[in-house]
């Protein structure tokens, strides 16, 4: 990704970036907003770098091209994205995984990690794990860590949905949004009873690979 070059628009700050053939310009408010730009293209800049095989379209944050654009739009047009992956572990190394609600849209009644979700303008991976963590789960994360450096590509059928995975501990109790998630069957789960889960087709597909990622990982440390 090509480097950052910052100029000033009469009452406004603007940067451009390159990446090979795409070049384009994204305006902003202020200077505390550029510098909260620069920031984020900071963050995802290494991870870009390793994976342009696949990222085909110049990405920083939820601006493609210059423009913002919404969840929807760059899910209905194939527009690569970030989604931050989270797994919170108890004591005893057990993952927290949770039931999906039978009204969801996508994959309604199957488990997958303990939260997950698009990364909003301006926010950082970690910043976006947090807040999934609060908002699904009720509970405020420590010690949190990504699994490692670069992003996995976990759904086939959507390879433009980029996953940024963490770890993290947590404080508090679980209070979790029933329109979100299954109250009752969510929980903590052990390496035996997740494989019972994959073996009776339970967990999303790419929930389910991540999970085999992990677990290997776990296998060769």
């Amino acid at each position: 990704m090509g480097k950052a070059s910052v100029r000033y628009f009469g009452a406004k700050w603007g940067y451009g970036v390159g990446w090979g053939k795409h070049k384009f310009i994204t305006v902003v408010k202020s200077p505390r907003e550029l510098a909260r730009e620069l920031h984020l293209k900071a963050v995802t800049k290494e991870y870009l770098s390793r994976n342009r095989a696949f990222i085909r379209v110049p990405f920083l944050g939820h601006y493609v091209v210059g423009e913002r654009i919404t969840r929807d739009e760059a899910q209905a047009k194939k527009i690569p994205h970030a989604i931050v992956y989270l797994l919170i572990k108890d004591k005893k190394g057990n993952y927290f995984l949770q039931k999906r609600a039978s009204a969801k849209n996508e994959y309604p009644d199957l488990y997958t990690v303990s939260a997950s979700g698009h990364v909003k303008h301006l926010e950082s991976f970690e910043k976006a794990a947090k807040r999934e963590a609060e908002e699904e789960l009720g509970v405020k994360l420590r010690n949190m860590h990504p699994l490692w450096k670069k992003p996995a590509r976990l759904d086939a059928n959507n390879p433009h949905r980029v996953f940024f995975p963490f770890v993290a501990d947590y404080d508090g109790e679980f209070k979790l949004d029933a329109k979100e998630v299954n109250v009752k069957e969510s929980g903590f789960f052990n390496e035996q009873q997740i494989a019972a889960l994959a073996a009776e087709k339970k967990l999303i597909p790419h929930a389910h690979k991540f999970l085999e990622m992990v677990k290997n990982q776990k296998a060769r440390n």
